[in-house]
């Protein structure tokens, strides 16, 4: 039986990882939970917090598998319920977060933060109506809710890519020009740049690459815009329009591992093998353990293997 000064003592490693998730440090948090125990199971308030952890980290199957655990204990909590359909959300499973969201709300009618959440996820299921009615709930008893604003603006643009169909421009780099060359909203650009990055995360690149347009046509000089669609590009295979991104991107703000990473291993698919391990070298020394700089320096020696890639294919 855990005694008094156990139970204390675990409050106090709760009070200290909260601390450290809210401040974003979640890999900190875990390492600290895992000093109590490797196996959590037995410290529900604990394993709900490495969930959390793991969440923020986008390691969502692992965040799912723990809260799938933890249902039993945290059933009847609304803000259980509802972290655990975002982790249901991310791993595609929309049927079973719509009726995880369902629940939360049955409990926690007027909680801005599931009106939201839940809100998010309609606009995935399409049931646009129903999306609008509770995020602007949501705004209604939480007036200035970021989250809410940013989703009500990513549910606005949904409706707006299904009329006018979102492939549009869907092979070129976001070049929508503003409406004035002096027409800059930095604020309206850094919202339209985390929906950018949320649908990234979410593995929705087109839907990425429409926010990714939307922050440039609000702040041209947006370096963040352009490197974001310069990843989401390459891995959609539109090398071109991805080198481009990626090197206006670089050129409005600086160099960084993963822009260079990814411009290298663009060189290393075109068999420019001394340029692409000299990107690949810039990003490492940027980053040492930059995980797509050293699969790419892989994909640069497999490709050239059996060649001599200190030669390679000519830039001109």
């Amino acid at each position: 039986m855990t005694t008094q000064v156990d139970q204390e003592l675990l409050k106090k490693i709760e009070d200290q990882c909260q601390s450290l998730l809210s401040q974003g440090k979640a890999q900190e948090s875990i390492d600290l939970m895992d000093r109590v125990s490797e196996d959590l199971s037995g410290f529900p308030s604990l394993y709900k917090l490495k969930g959390m952890a793991r969440l923020l980290q986008g390691s969502n199957s692992e965040a799912r598998l723990i809260f799938d655990e933890l249902e039993g204990s945290f059933g009847d909590d609304s803000a259980f319920l509802n972290i655990y359909g975002v982790a249901l959300r991310r791993e595609k499973d929309l049927r079973s977060a719509q009726q995880i969201f369902q629940r939360a709300l049955e409990l926690s009618p007027d909680e801005p933060a599931i009106l939201n959440n839940y809100g998010n996820l309609l606009i995935d299921l399409g049931k646009f109506s129903e999306a609008r009615t509770l995020l602007e709930q949501a705004l209604t008893l939480s007036p200035g809710y970021r989250d809410a604003l940013q989703n009500l603006a990513r549910l606005n643009s949904q409706i707006g890519v299904n009329t006018e169909s979102l492939s549009q421009d869907s092979h070129e780099a976001p070049a929508e020009p503003p409406s004035s060359l002096n027409s800059i909203d930095e604020e309206a650009a850094s919202d339209w740049l985390k929906l950018a990055s949320i649908a990234q995360r979410d593995s929705n690149p087109e839907e990425s690459l429409v926010f990714a347009r939307k922050a440039v046509s609000h702040a041209p000089a947006l370096a963040h815009a352009y490197k974001l669609a310069g990843e989401v590009l390459a891995s959609l295979s539109r090398f071109d329009a991805a080198e481009q991104s990626l090197l206006y991107g670089i050129l409005l703000g600086d160099p960084d591992a993963n822009s260079l990473s990814n411009l290298g291993g663009i060189c290393a698919q075109r068999g420019m093998y001394p340029l692409a391990r000299l990107l690949l070298t810039k990003a490492l020394a940027l980053q040492p353990e930059h995980k797509v700089a050293l699969k790419n320096l892989e994909l640069l020696k497999s490709k050239a293997q059996g060649q001599n890639s200190n030669i390679g294919k000519p830039l001109f």
